[in-house]
């Protein structure tokens, strides 16, 4: 975005300034507002402590990568899904090895819901 004063008809148009991924400022009429998109990555991630990757939305899962009994590594994307019209690569929090999964591709899944299960750590 750049800066601009233009005076449209509802007042001066709003000023957008990109911060950080998912954080930008929005100025508007001399006030200026944070708007912090959620990451819902790192909230999936919180739910569960790092054994169970879930749907952290309402979508479809449209790749799965992993079996059970596979090696993943944190960070790795373990499946995909398709929500509000964009993919989500969803990564695993952290090494271990695939429990189990659930959903098959092109299954609906709700929030919350199971995907990928790693083998709890002792």
């Amino acid at each position: 975005a750049h800066a601009a004063d233009i005076d449209g008809e509802e007042g001066p148009i709003p000023l957008v300034t990109d911060l950080s991924p998912g954080r930008f400022a929005v100025t508007a009429a001399g006030d200026s507002f944070l708007v912090e998109v959620p990451d819902y990555e790192a909230e999936a991630e919180a739910i569960e402590g790092g054994d169970v990757l879930r749907a952290p939305m309402p979508g479809k899962l449209i790749a799965l990568n992993v079996r059970p009994g596979d090696r993943v590594a944190k960070g790795e994307t373990l499946a995909v899904m398709e929500a509000m019209k964009m993919e989500h690569a969803l990564n695993s929090p952290r090494d271990g090895e695939v429990e189990a999964v659930g959903g098959d591709t092109g299954a609906q899944l709700a929030e919350g819901e199971m995907i990928v299960r790693l083998v709890e750590e002792a």
